[in-house]
């Protein structure tokens, strides 16, 4: 690294995308010097991701659940598909993700995290990049900006995906631990196609389909409302 320069690499963004590129850097003990730059000034559970996928992944020892069925319903109709290759539905919660990624970061003497800054401004000029945040100025030979499009106007999805979710604890089990229900109750209304998704232990949310962005209220009255 230059001495004129405080990285070589950036990460703005200390979410999912930021962290796994930042942590694969340190498992990879990359020699350049990266700093992840994160606004929060801490890590707690905020959101479950759910995928498909086989037993043996990067992530595999984070996840929390898996099924091999999952459920369909709308109406009086019903069906359930189940896995014939070893494929499951797969439940990681971000608060194993955050803790391993961290933990990784935190082995390595090149990666570093910096909590509760916030990138003003990122300003390429030509041979380094200046990010400005709230503790002053940075300069890196490269930067990654993984936060999402604030321009709206820029949103060139034809659909639109919408999440409503809530956890739910039961005093007793009455969940099907053995299949997911993974579009059940589907139907179409105002606000677009919509359906609900439950897994053992909780309600983790309601999904819609729209092709315009419905506001977040909009959303949540709905789903309460049905």
């Amino acid at each position: 690294m230059s001495g004129d320069r405080d990285a070589d690499l950036i990460i703005v963004g200390g979410g999912c995308a930021g962290l796994s590129l930042a942590s694969k850097l340190a498992r990879l003990a990359d020699r350049h010097r990266t700093i992840i730059i994160e606004p929060r000034k801490s890590y707690h559970h905020d959101r479950t991701w759910c995928f498909w996928g086989k037993r043996d992944h990067q992530h595999a020892h984070l996840i929390a659940h898996r099924w091999f069925a999952w459920r369909f319903t709308t109406g009086a109709y019903a069906a359930t598909q189940v896995s014939a290759d070893g494929t499951s539905y797969q439940c990681l919660p971000s608060k194993h993700f955050y803790d391993d990624a961290i933990g990784v970061i935190e082995q390595s003497d090149q990666v570093a995290l910096e909590l509760g800054v916030i990138v003003e401004g990122v300003a390429d000029c030509s041979t380094y990049v200046d990010v400005h945040t709230s503790n002053g100025t940075l300069r890196s030979r490269w930067v990654v900006d993984t936060r999402p499009p604030s321009n709206r106007a820029d949103n060139h999805a034809l659909m639109n995906q919408l999440f409503v979710g809530a956890e739910v604890q039961t005093s007793q089990d009455c969940f099907d631990p053995s299949a997911t229900g993974l579009m059940e109750d589907m139907s179409v209304d105002d606000l677009g196609f919509r359906s609900a998704k439950t897994m053992v232990r909780f309600l983790s949310d309601d999904c819609r389909f729209s092709d315009f962005v419905a506001c977040r209220q909009c959303v949540a009255e709905s789903s309460i409302s049905t």
